[in-house]
């Protein structure tokens, strides 16, 4: 019986975060093509469907284990730094590239807090 309440509990945590982090995510700044002309010139090649990669990788990866911050709580600076330092915790499993993803739709909407607007 304990073992069945144990699972139950567990699955009632469970669904609270995936439904906390789903609700912070619909909040989350999506990527426009200003945007993604903004990051080619900081990294060449960069594309929208790559920031958006990121931002979907941003949601899978971190909603999992805290609400998602807001990516122009950081300079742009700032997020390679939280994400590398966040890679270093126990569960993060993210690859160098998906990690620089991550770190490219992040310093991108940080940015536009700078001065640079995404077009609506």
């Amino acid at each position: 019986m304990q073992d069945r309440l144990r699972f139950l509990l567990a699955a009632l945590c469970t669904a609270i975060v995936v439904a906390g982090g789903s609700a912070c995510a619909a909040a989350l700044a999506e990527p426009t093509q200003r945007d993604a002309s903004y990051a080619a010139q900081h990294w060449p090649g960069t594309t929208l469907a790559e920031l958006e990669q990121g931002r979907a990788l941003f949601v899978q990866t971190c909603a999992g284990c805290h609400t998602l911050k807001n990516p122009t709580s950081h300079s742009p600076a700032g997020w390679r730094a939280e994400v590398e330092q966040m890679r270093g915790k126990k569960g993060v499993a993210l690859d160098d590239q998906q990690a620089e993803l991550i770190i490219r739709y992040l310093s991108t909407v940080a940015s536009r807090q700078d001065g640079h607007v995404a077009a609506r």
